[in-house]
């Protein structure tokens, strides 16, 4: 990639933007995803029920301490408004994140740092508590089931 190439999120892929030569082209590519470990972690707490795009931030956050918007939008693959609605949700629903303003140089509006305000081993016990509850009202449904049906066809 040439120095005065760019990487453009469009939609569900990104558009790289190669300006060095004469010309202008534009390839499009897969957007970033998270590797390894963060990737890992991520998909499982999709798989326990949190939307996957707050489950990308948080997987992000838990590897790497502290991240800013942008680097959040680059690593998970998601656009501005995502982030702030992914970021919205750990922070106002679960409380699991906290955003911290951070003066720009210069003029301009401050941008968020955000942080994990919660060990990531609260955040698992909170996801355990929430599906064990869960098991159990739906134990309690199948209980009810098997004394509805004992009624039906006795």
């Amino acid at each position: 990639m040439a120095a005065a190439a760019r990487i453009f999120p469009s939609r569900a892929r990104y558009i790289l933007l190669d300006c060095s030569g004469l010309g202008v082209s534009a390839l499009a590519t897969d957007a970033p995803s998270l590797e390894g470990t963060e990737g890992e972690f991520a998909s499982l707490l999709t798989d326990l029920g949190l939307e996957a795009k707050p489950a990308r931030v948080l997987a992000f956050l838990a590897g790497r301490g502290r991240a800013k918007s942008t680097d959040l939008e680059r690593a998970c693959g998601l656009r501005q408004p995502e982030v702030s609605q992914a970021t919205k949700k750990l922070r106002e629903e679960y409380r699991w994140i906290i955003a911290e303003p951070q003066r720009a140089k210069g003029k301009g509006r401050p941008v968020n740092e955000y942080t994990l305000q919660v060990p990531l081993v609260d955040i698992i016990g909170e996801l355990e508590a929430r599906k064990r509850a869960q098991i159990d009202v739906d134990l309690a449904r199948l209980e009810q089931l098997r004394q509805l049906a004992s009624r039906l066809n006795p």
